[in-house]
């Protein structure tokens, strides 16, 4: 991620002797891979387009509406990425509430780098005494899939919508200042890999492109 895409997708904290700025998204809390101990191998990169885009069926009788199997043979496997993406926020979401992953099923859902960068956010929230309010919404879909592959993937791209995902000094209920010209809305591209018999959210990159 650029420097700019990461200042783009992170939001600040302005006190008058303090402009740094705390993290409202997994990737906005990202560390360097040098800074990481990788819980999985390198992970293939995020592509920007399908890998393999579904082909309209020419075996359709007119008037006939195909299954999503029909229409989609990986259907059912990519509802399984989705899903686990959807359970990530919701877990993510009740630990960005109180400040700690404890009492949620966020390892259930995450791992390696979105993992370790919600853990680094939330310390910096409990140093910051910050809490959130509300939750985003999303739009995500599954853009590759790989699952022959020895560790089998996964890429999302996300529509993120922070809108109505408020930040607050937790003792005050006073809400954090944040930059005017921060993007609430943006593409998200998100990497998934089985691990086991279970699908884990690897990566997450929050881009300065909005939707």
């Amino acid at each position: 991620m650029t420097r700019a895409a990461h200042h783009q997708a992170s939001a600040g904290i302005h006190r008058r002797k303090d402009a740094r700025y705390i993290g409202i998204t997994l990737a906005a809390a990202a560390l360097s891979a040098a800074a990481l101990t990788a819980c999985s191998g390198a992970a293939p990169k995020i592509p920007d387009a399908p890998l393999d885009p579904a082909q309209p069926s020419t075996s359709s009788q007119p008037g006939s509406t195909p299954s999503p199997s029909d229409s989609d043979p990986d259907a059912a496997l990519k509802k399984v990425v989705l899903d686990t993406y959807e359970r990530m926020w919701d877990e993510q979401v009740k630990a960005y509430a109180k400040g700690s992953i404890k009492g949620t099923e966020l390892r259930s859902y995450a791992a390696g780098y979105a993992l370790a960068e919600a853990e680094t956010t939330m310390d910096t929230f409990q140093e910051k005494g910050v809490v959130t309010k509300g939750a985003p919404t999303h739009d995500a879909v599954v853009t590759g899939l790989k699952p022959d592959e020895k560790v089998p993937w996964a890429s999302l791209t996300d529509c993120l919508d922070t809108a109505n995902w408020k930040y607050v000094y937790e003792k005050t209920g006073k809400p954090v200042e944040m930059p005017k010209d921060q993007v609430l809305k943006y593409v998200t591209k998100v990497q998934a890999e089985k691990w086991g018999n279970s699908w884990k959210i690897v990566e997450v990159q929050a881009s300065a492109t909005s939707c």
